[in-house]
């Protein structure tokens, strides 16, 4: 089970820095500090999945409940962060490069 979880966590992690790339190339460089913190991002959350898989795999419900809860928390609100620092996420006053239909 380690070893499908190490390779899907490296496809998920190569399709992640290809598409910060494209996207980087169509809406602006991004700064190193941007990259960094997806990159601190990515691992807090592999090690929270790792983390909680152990303590599931040797019986520590406690450990593994209450880790999840903490990683799971800390990596959502990481990933909202790290988006809207990006810009993939706009705000309130900003418009959206995606274009809306008018359908009736």
């Amino acid at each position: 089970m380690s070893t499908i979880f190490t390779f899907v966590a490296g496809v998920v992690g190569t399709v992640i820095i290809i598409w910060l790339y494209n996207y980087s190339q169509n809406h602006g460089k991004i700064k190193w500090y941007k990259w960094f913190g997806v990159i601190t991002w990515y691992l807090w959350t592999i090690y929270g999945i790792s983390f909680v898989y152990l303590n599931i795999v040797y019986h520590e419900t406690r450990a593994a409940t209450i880790g999840a809860f903490m990683f799971f928390v800390i990596s959502i609100i990481g990933a909202i962060l790290l988006a809207r620092t990006i810009g993939i996420l706009k705000t309130a006053g900003q418009k959206s490069d995606m274009p809306v239909s008018k359908e009736g």
